[in-house]
């Protein structure tokens, strides 16, 4: 991890300088090794500079949405603002239109400061729920990308389901927190786990 990157995000100081690093070298080599067709076609889409049609899509080394950096970037000018934070990192990327966005999401340079930034934002909203997890790189890894949900009726957590699994029977939900139960099932957590014993 550079030192622009620990500088921008002092929030991955909870995670040391080698697990940061590990963690988002192993959810970058994670999203390669899952990137298919459909991926690469949005990004041949960026690419032409017609990125606005696919703004809700996920982009590039990092797969994030252009909405979700322009979402993160607003939070972040909030938290400036509030003394929560120095500066903003993203500052540049939230007056972008759709398609500069989504062009600065296929630049393989800004994969690293992307997956930084996402992993700042689940830092935060991991360590709310301390009592009912371990904030890991495994388990900020699989916030990256949940995999398992909870029915929206499913008020007390008893049916743990993929999202997959939720989608196809037309269920409304909401992503499950990473709790021990939820990494055991999830497969996007043991993929993390594969690439975190492989990168170094």
């Amino acid at each position: 991890m550079g030192r622009s990157i620990q500088k921008a995000f002092p929030e991955l100081k909870q995670l040391g300088e080698k697990d940061a690093t590990r963690l988002m070298k192993a959810i970058i080599a994670n999203e390669l090794d899952h990137y298919g067709k459909e991926d690469l076609t949005e990004d041949a889409i960026a690419n032409t500079g017609h990125g606005g049609i696919i703004h809700d899509k996920t982009i590039g080394f990092a797969q994030i949405k252009p909405d979700a950096i322009k979402e993160q970037a607003i939070a972040m000018d909030k938290e400036v603002e509030a003394g929560k934070r120095e500066v903003n990192p993203l500052q540049r990327f939230e007056k972008m239109n759709d398609d500069q966005r989504a062009k600065e999401l296929e630049n393989p340079a800004n994969a690293p400061l992307f997956v930084a930034s996402n992993l700042a934002h689940n830092l935060h909203m991991l360590n709310n729920h301390k009592s009912e997890l371990h904030v890991t790189p495994e388990a900020l890894g699989y916030q990256y990308n949940p995999d398992c949900v909870y029915a929206r009726s499913d008020t007390k957590h008893s049916d743990l389901m993929t999202r997959k699994e939720a989608e196809n029977k037309h269920i409304d939900h909401n992503s499950a927190l990473p709790t021990d139960a939820v990494l055991q099932k999830s497969e996007h957590a043991a993929n993390i786990r594969k690439w975190l014993e492989k990168v170094y």
